[in-house]
């Protein structure tokens, strides 16, 4: 299975994770966190629905019903965003969003054979 592949199943694991706790002592209110990024990016609902290249009436409707979008809705947020749906459900003060040239560099290291990438490890550390 390719990288991407294990990581899209990884993150639609940890969506429909969260979709089970909802209801619980845990409720991470989707809605709410969309909201809270489009704030701090300055966005307006429209200016998102332009990004994620989704229709305004689709977030409205989301905001409306207060219901947690699809997957595919959600990913296309998270694409506008430039972070992963695994970084969107993480807390705040544990989210770290990786640069273009960051996300090439640790896709360049996952590459490497074991004994190379401690190498590079060591080189680093002096």
């Amino acid at each position: 299975m390719s990288m991407q592949m294990t990581l899209f199943c990884n993150e639609i694991a940890l969506y429909n994770l969260i979709n089970k706790v909802i209801g619980g002592d845990m409720v991470l209110d989707v809605n709410k966190k969309i909201e809270k990024m489009c704030f701090e990016r300055g966005w307006s609902t429209y200016a998102l629905s332009q990004y994620a290249n989704l229709p305004y009436s689709t977030l409205q409707s989301l905001d409306r019903r207060k219901s947690i979008p699809k997957i595919e809705i959600l990913e296309a947020i998270c694409d506008a965003f430039g972070i992963t749906l695994s970084q969107f459900f993480l807390e705040d003060e544990e989210m770290e969003v990786l640069s273009t040239d960051e996300k090439e560099l640790v896709a360049s290291f996952r590459r490497l054979p074991r004994e190379k990438q401690e190498a590079l490890l060591k080189l680093i550390d002096r």
